[in-house]
């Protein structure tokens, strides 16, 4: 096993090198060289069961995650201590073409889609499992396979325990991607109170003095904002954010009194301590990066779809899934001495 955490280590180093260079073909490739394949296989004893994993994903919108996402599907699979395979496919316009290329040699294919209309596509490929890390059940309520199953967070929950603590008028601030937007509309939906929504960068004007604010912008942005409230003296009652501003960059970009009012949403938790070693050894964050934690958790069920056992009980995570979905718990937090203090709701 050491062995392995080695070279992972090295593939490690070299895809963070991707990041600096543009890839030249359509599919970057991680197949190990021969004789590293036959190093694994002595040091994995369980020739039993061998994972054929694929990994289909936009190499423009991913590209800065992929070191990621590839360590910390490695550190899940080192847990296991069996045999796999992972091969990632840059997405094509044509995916029907690209899953009749991909499906006969990939049982488990993992596919980072953020547009939920795209899964319809995977519906005619009954003898492979697909998962999708990046979209919860509830944004594709029409996708009724079996063989699909979904890991996203489950925003809709974040929000309901969140609003509980808003009794007035709610400015919602929101960033130009997918999932601030998609956020921002669950909010929408789903906050009965009086609010306006306002696109980021905004103006810091009394307007936000004395009402509660909803952050739906990256930790960067978010900082940012929660810095100016401070400058120009405006005094919210509360400011709310989701799993994307659950992240420990706060603590150094944000002052004591930036975050005094801030409550923040988290559904990560109840992570084994092996798993998250070699998250770590491998230079990958499971705690706080969603997507990670997501990936990880639907490879609890692909490894629980191949040695046969029940795949409904996640219990590397201790969660459950229903109707093919992860079921994850919310809890909610404040920052404090740069740390999370878990709020009892």
């Amino acid at each position: 096993m050491r062995i392995l955490l080695v070279f992972l280590f090295m593939i490690n180093i070299f895809a963070q090198d991707l990041n600096n260079s543009e890839m030249e073909n359509s599919i970057f490739s991680l197949d190990l060289p021969q004789e590293i394949e036959e190093n694994i296989s002595e040091v994995i004893d369980n020739d039993e069961y061998n994972m054929e994993i694929a990994i289909i994903l936009d190499k423009s919108k991913f590209f800065q995650f992929i070191p990621n996402i590839l360590n910390s599907i490695n550190a899940y699979m080192i847990k296991k201590d069996i045999n796999y395979h992972i091969k990632l496919f840059n997405k094509e316009k044509n995916i029907t073409k690209e899953l009749d290329k991909i499906t006969p040699d990939y049982k488990y294919i993992f596919t980072f889609f953020t547009n939920s209309d795209e899964l319809k596509y995977l519906e005619k490929y009954t003898e492979n499992y697909f998962f999708v890390p990046t979209l919860n059940k509830t944004q594709a309520s029409n996708i009724d396979a079996k063989n699909i199953f979904f890991g996203g967070i489950n925003y809709h929950n974040q929000v309901l325990k969140l609003n509980q603590y808003i009794t007035g008028y709610t400015n919602i601030i929101y960033e130009n991607n997918d999932l601030s937007k998609y956020i921002t509309t669950v909010i929408d939906e789903m906050l009965l109170q009086p609010h306006k929504i306002y696109k980021y960068p905004i103006k810091y004007t009394n307007k936000y003095n004395d009402t509660f604010v909803y952050l739906n912008t990256k930790a960067v942005n978010t900082a940012q904002i929660l810095a100016n409230f401070t400058y120009n003296k405006i005094e919210t009652k509360s400011i709310f954010s989701t799993q994307i501003n659950y992240t420990p960059l706060l603590f150094s970009l944000t002052s004591k009194e930036d975050v005094k009012n801030l409550i923040l949403a988290n559904s990560i938790f109840n992570i084994s301590p092996i798993i998250e070693d070699n998250n770590l050894n491998l230079g990958s964050d499971i705690n706080f990066n969603w997507l990670n934690y997501t990936t990880s958790t639907l490879l609890n069920v692909a490894y629980s779809i191949e040695i046969d056992e029940n795949i409904y009980f996640l219990n590397d995570f201790n969660l459950y899934m229903f109707f093919n979905q992860v079921d994850y718990k919310t809890n909610l937090y404040k920052i404090f001495q740069n740390g999370f203090i878990k709020i009892e709701n």
